[in-house]
């Protein structure tokens, strides 16, 4: 059966029908649910920032006691005294002086933060009236013990009892305390350090931002209740049996809970770990009225009830003009696409390219990809052409090598009877390269293999003119695996000798050189001989990288059969514009012929790379 299609207008329709009417209908059935939790959010909204300061300025009162911490130990002059053999008297006025003058630059009230220095005399000094009690039994409270353990780093304690012996009993203390050493980190420890202030200054930092009718609790990771600040409202009990249930969740969300009745916002957040206090870390809760923001929700209801009524209207719409706006274009794209014929030449004029949304681009990709696959056909038969130039040029230079060979070896074996050796070493070399040519079908080659053709073409023309040259080859043994195009170097090995020495008979000197150069092979052919003019090598280098296979036929008579051009045309049509050969100026004189080429090693047979830049 054929599966039935719809059109892209019904479509369109029917996704509003699906996710823009049904929708509706459910917002408005659920509209109470779902604004309650928006008018939650809003609330939260509002009491962010609030909670933001307050947690902003928690961390900073405390992040100050460490830091007033750090200024005291490392003090110079009081640890230098402290290790002093002083008199009690004198370590005393030091110590009132480096705490006089650190107070003098600090926000904290001098007589609200209690300081106290315990040497390893067991030698106390303070800012306030010991009133002459022994308090060395600071130094077995456990938050101390534990500093000293730490070396240097500080030890924290929240909401703990008193120790000034005249304070209250009710009174509670935030304090924190670490060893001081003669040097830093690895130092030995010369005293202890225990700074201290009143919970009080702690709940006015919290009560700072609070709203009226807020109830605020700092409990620890236990859910035990140490601080609370609740103007006496009564919710006590039940809001630490909620808490306890809460610190365990990894994401804590504000939510609304019932308490005696009433509803309450419990937002919270996490004092910073480096804060930990009594090896524990703390969690402040603000609980706010959740009453005052409920008497706005059904008023609220109403108004969108209407607003929603309106927006599916303009919905309706606005949809019916987008879709005449989108459908009609692509529509006449489609057409086009359906009738497209690369043999026709069209200008699809119809088509609005010139448009900034995504039918514009739709119609500018389509019309870039018909003049994109034109160019393409037109590469690939220029390619193809010159290919089959070189297919029959190969096929001429093969012309009855076979009636050739068995020739020159008749030819051989006469000279051989006539003891005629430099003939015969002449038909010998002659005989390898027409063997070589004749090959196995091959294109690909190993270095190895070319060189061996190379040295009985130089030797056959040091022959043909009397030792014209002097031949250096300088290829390590372990790039003879690479392949590279059969009879590449022959043409430049012969345009060298041709016109780079010309009639020039003495010191001529050839070296053939090979490298790795990252992940392509470099074969550099250098002579000595006369050399080019700088315009004639940029012309040269010029036609290299910019003439296209057809452009370069133009040079091709300029040349020999094969020619320096068919060579770099060859390596670019097999291997991509970014290989091929650059001509420099040798180090003295003459003409450095670089051949740039891939890394094929004589396993990668079917090796095919087209890297057009």
């Amino acid at each position: 059966m054929k599966k039935k299609s719809f059109t892209l207008t019904a479509k369109i329709f029917l996704i509003l029908i699906i996710f823009a009417v049904i929708p509706m209908d459910l917002i408005l059935i659920f509209m109470k649910s779902r604004f309650e939790n928006y008018i939650i959010s809003e609330l939260n909204a509002r009491t962010a920032q609030t909670l933001t300061k307050s947690e902003e300025d928690l961390h900073e009162t405390f992040d100050r006691l460490s830091n007033l911490s750090s200024i005291i130990v490392s003090s110079e002059l009081l640890k230098n005294e402290l290790q002093s053999k002083d008199s009690y008297f004198k370590k005393y006025k030091v110590f009132d002086d480096v705490v006089y003058q650190i107070m003098l630059n600090s926000v904290f009230d001098a007589n609200k933060v209690q300081i106290t220095i315990i040497d390893n005399n067991q030698d106390i000094y303070s800012n306030w009236e010991k009133n002459y009690h022994d308090y060395t039994f600071l130094l077995d409270k456990e938050f101390v013990k534990q500093s000293q353990n730490n070396k240097g780093y500080v030890q924290w304690a929240a909401f703990s009892d008193a120790f000034i012996l005249e304070d209250k009993e009710t009174d509670k203390y935030i304090g924190l305390s670490r060893s001081i050493l003669n040097e830093t980190v690895v130092g030995n420890e010369i005293g202890t350090l225990i700074i201290s202030i009143r919970q009080d200054q702690i709940s006015k930092v919290l009560e700072k931002y609070a709203n009226p009718g807020d109830s605020i609790y700092v409990c620890d990771e236990d859910g035990q209740i140490i601080l609370r600040l609740d103007q006496g409202n009564g919710i006590l009990s039940e809001a630490a049996s909620i808490m306890p249930k809460e610190y365990y969740q990894d994401v804590v969300e504000d939510k609304v809970k019932s308490i005696n009745g009433s509803d309450y916002l419990l937002c919270n957040y996490n004092i910073d770990a480096k804060w930990t206090m009594n090896g524990k870390e703390l969690k402040v809760c603000y609980f706010s009225d959740y009453q005052d923001v409920m008497k706005q929700f059904r008023v609220f209801t109403k108004q969108m009830n209407i607003l929603v009524m309106a927006a599916l209207i303009i919905l309706i719409i606005v949809i019916y003009f987008i879709a005449i706006m989108i459908v009609k274009p692509i529509k006449l794209l489609a057409h086009h696409m359906n009738q497209y014929d690369m043999n026709i030449d069209t200008s699809y004029k119809e088509l609005n390219v010139k448009r900034n949304d995504e039918i514009g681009h739709l119609n500018r990709s389509f019309y870039n990809m018909n003049e994109n696959i034109k160019e393409l056909f037109k590469q690939i038969k220029v390619e193809q052409k010159v290919k089959e130039q070189y297919r029959i040029e190969f096929l001429k230079a093969q012309l009855n090598p076979h009636f050739l060979f068995n020739t020159l070896g008749t030819i051989r074996w006469m000279a051989i009877i006539k003891k005629a050796d430099n003939i015969v070493e002449m038909i010998d070399a002659l005989g390898n390269m027409l063997r070589y040519s004749m090959g196995k079908g091959e294109e690909l080659v190993s270095i190895e293999e070319e060189i061996d053709n190379l040295k009985g073409y130089i030797k056959i023309q040091n022959m043909r003119y009397g030792n014209l040259c002097e031949t250096r080859i300088l290829v390590p043994d372990s790039l003879f695996q690479y392949k590279i195009i059969r009879f590449m170097l022959q043409p430049i090995v012969e345009n060298a000798i041709v016109h780079g020495f010309g009639k020039n008979k003495k010191d001529n000197i050839l070296t053939i050189k090979a490298d790795t150069i990252g992940d392509y092979l470099q074969i550099i052919i250098e002579d000595n001989g006369k050399g080019i003019t700088d315009e004639q090598m940029v012309h040269i280098n010029q036609e290299n990288c910019e003439n296209s296979p057809e452009d370069s036929q133009l040079e091709y008579k300029k040349f020999n059969k094969i020619g320096i051009h068919n060579v770099n045309e060859q390596i670019k049509i097999r291997f991509g514009n970014m290989y091929g050969l650059h001509f420099e100026r040798a180090n003295d004189s003459g003409t450095s012929v670089i051949i740039k080429l891939p890394l094929i090693k004589e396993d990668d047979e079917n090796y095919e790379e087209r890297n057009d830049c």
